[in-house]
């Protein structure tokens, strides 16, 4: 299995939502699932099957945005670190089952319900150090508040991370799955078609009749284009911020899943272009206006640093003026404002197709200008 494609992710979550519904073998089925191997001990199996049956009981009906079960969240995040690492230890998939526990689950300043006293006494079971470790890793994992913003977050995460390296693997698990799960679909909308091919043919083909989508434009999604991006900007800002503090530290599974993070993401920004350009900006001289202006602003080293927002491009502090904002309110409706400029949305998905590609392919490249402080426009 590819961690990066949709369609591969699609069938993981299809396998874990139904073999988590079989009565009286649903969790042995996920333990399989994120211990396919049996590296594990019979004891360590028994834990991690007692952690699901938590998850079960605290998420309940609970939804994702999109509607699928918010359980198929941790244990896809598990299951995509246990196929990076090939023989996952327990703690890492503990802290990967665990890690949107104190955001998600617990009641700040409330009693402990049942099953938080069960899962307490579960996790007692663990060497004393491990469980301590495993607690430690949830808390640096959480946000401290809607006031601590993501890059303040993931700065705090990065200085963990040279103590316990292990964290940065749950949190590209974690952005991986969800880069991947912003559609529910049947298939991958793009799973033949090359992308490069697509705009070779815009540029250079005058007898192209344009890239055309399988049937008719989707439904609308709580989860739209612009609402995409954004999801792209956090992934840069994780990808330049790893880069920058723990690349000299950098394991296998963590390299592994950085890649996977990044070619997700790069697919992602191919979906939103052709996605533009199938229903929105069909005009082949738009096209190409679009594809032209975008590479001369990665050319220009626009994709590699923040940009001033005053500067003359219309990407131009792109990230600061759309997504950088402490209130969610406002940076909710610059989304949407956002979302009404068809042909920014494409030059921006073009040009991240060209940032990922870079984190991809470049192990020097971060994004200049993105520190645990914020965006700060640089020459």
């Amino acid at each position: 299995m590819s961690l990066h494609e949709l369609s591969d992710f699609l069938d993981l979550s299809a396998k874990a939502n139904y073999v988590l519904a079989a009565r009286g073998m649903g969790v042995p089925n996920i333990v399989a699932l994120l211990d396919p191997k049996g590296a594990l001990s019979s004891t360590e199996r028994e834990l991690l099957a007692g952690v699901l049956e938590y998850l079960k009981e605290a998420y309940g009906d609970t939804r994702r945005r999109l509607g699928p079960l918010a359980i198929l969240h941790p244990i896809r995040c598990a299951a995509l670190l246990s196929q990076a690492s090939g023989t996952p230890s327990l703690l890492d998939l503990l802290t990967a089952l665990l890690h949107d526990k104190l955001e998600d689950l617990t009641a700040e300043g409330g009693p402990l319900t049942p099953a938080e006293v069960r899962l307490a006494e579960l996790l007692r079971r663990l060497d004393a150090q491990h469980e301590w470790f495993l607690m430690e890793r949830i808390e640096w994992l959480t946000r401290r508040d809607a006031s601590e913003t993501y890059y303040a977050y993931t700065g705090r995460l990065m200085s963990h991370s040279q103590m316990t390296p292990e964290i940065v693997r749950v949190k590209l698990a974690d952005r991986l799955d969800n880069t991947l799960d912003m559609r529910v679909v049947l298939a991958d909308p793009i799973e033949r078609v090359d992308f490069f091919e697509t705009v070779f043919q815009a540029l250079f083909v005058p007898s192209w009749e344009g890239y055309r989508e399988r049937g008719p434009h989707p439904p609308a999604s709580p989860l739209n284009g612009a609402m995409r991006l954004y999801q792209l900007f956090k992934n840069t800002v994780l990808l330049s911020l790893v880069r920058e503090v723990f690349s000299d530290r950098e394991d296998r599974v963590s390299a592994t899943l950085y890649d996977a993070v990044a070619f997700a993401s790069m697919r992602e920004a191919e979906r939103i272009v052709l996605h533009l350009f199938a229903h929105h900006i069909t005009d082949r001289k738009e096209q190409r206006a679009v594809i032209t202006d975008a590479m001369a602003y990665c050319e220009s080293g626009g994709a590699a640093r923040i940009a001033d927002p005053a500067g003359k491009h219309p990407l131009d502090g792109f990230f600061i003026e759309r997504f950088d904002y402490a209130d969610p309110k406002e940076r909710k409706a610059a989304i949407n404002t956002l979302y009404q400029d068809k042909a920014l949305m494409a030059r921006a998905a073009m040009t991240l197709v060209g940032t990922f590609e870079a984190f991809a392919t470049d192990p020097g490249f971060r994004v200049r200008g993105l520190s645990a402080s914020g965006c700060v426009p640089v020459v």
